[in-house]
C-alpha cells in the first residue's frame, strides 16, 4: 500500500510544480507584452504632442518639450 501512496504523492507533487511553472511562465509573458504595449503608446504620444530639444552634450538621455509644457527626459 505504501508504494502507492508515494507514488500518488511523488505525482501530485510533480504536477503541481508543473502547474506553477507554466502559471509563472504565462504571467511573466503577458507582463512583457503589456510593457510593451505601454511603450508603443507613449512613444506614439511623444510623437504627436513633442519636439525633440536640443542636447548641449551628448548624453545617454533624451529630452523632448510638449504641448502640455513638461519637459520630458527619457534614457535610452
Amino acid at each position: 500500500m505504501s508504494d502507492y501512496s508515494d507514488g500518488i504523492r511523488s505525482g501530485i507533487l510533480l504536477g503541481a510544480s508543473i502547474t506553477m511553472l507554466i502559471t509563472m511562465l504565462i504571467l511573466c509573458f503577458s507582463q512583457f507584452k503589456r510593457d510593451n504595449e505601454k511603450n508603443e503608446k507613449w512613444e506614439t504620444w511623444i510623437r504627436s504632442h513633442c519636439e525633440k530639444a536640443e542636447n548641449t552634450k551628448p548624453t545617454e538621455y533624451k529630452e523632448y518639450k510638449c504641448d502640455d509644457g513638461k519637459t520630458y527626459i527619457i534614457k535610452n
